[in-house]
């Protein structure tokens, strides 16, 4: 019977995950990530993206697409729910991964320094919506031009 390769769970597909299975992919393992998402976000540009420098698709990419290339790599996306270390399973909503060896890969937890209300930021949504609602507060003129009331019609008057 052909000896089986050792399988390694890495939980978390951030830099740290996406380092850790690139840095095993001439290793004779099975390597399985998951993560919660399908996708990789660089965090570093989230403020390009805010600014309308970037697009979204710039800064996040499918975990699939960034490891098509690595063989040993398969990806999924699931919430770990648990870890059981004694039998050496991860324990997510999609099923049960065993495990030779286990990399925790879920990243940091953002501080706010003790202004909660700041962590609407965490989101590009949420930013864009923010810069705009901020940008409407500080030019009242922009908030008046881009009412309904103010908006051309078909003929190209407007109709106020």
């Amino acid at each position: 019977m052909p000896k089986l390769n050792p399988k390694v769970v890495i939980v978390g597909a951030g830099f740290g995950g996406l380092e850790a299975i690139k840095t095993l992919r001439r290793a004779p393992v099975e390597v399985t990530i998951i993560d919660r998402h399908n996708y990789h976000c660089f965090q570093p540009l989230l403020y390009q993206v805010a600014t309308a420098a970037l697009s979204p698709a710039d800064i996040a990419w499918p975990v699939r697409h960034i490891l098509r290339s690595q063989e040993n790599a398969t990806v999924f996306m699931a919430e770990v729910i648990g870890i059981d270390a004694k039998t050496r399973i991860v324990k997510t909503q999609a099923g049960a991964f065993p495990f030779d060896f286990l990399v925790i890969a879920t990243g940091a937890m953002h501080s706010y320094f003790g202004h909660q209300n700041w962590s609407a930021l965490r989101g590009v949504l949420n930013l864009l919506k923010m810069l705009r609602v901020s940008a409407e507060a500080s030019y009242p003129r922009l908030r008046k031009l881009s009412s309904p009331a103010m908006m051309p019609s078909a003929n190209g008057c407007s109709h106020s």
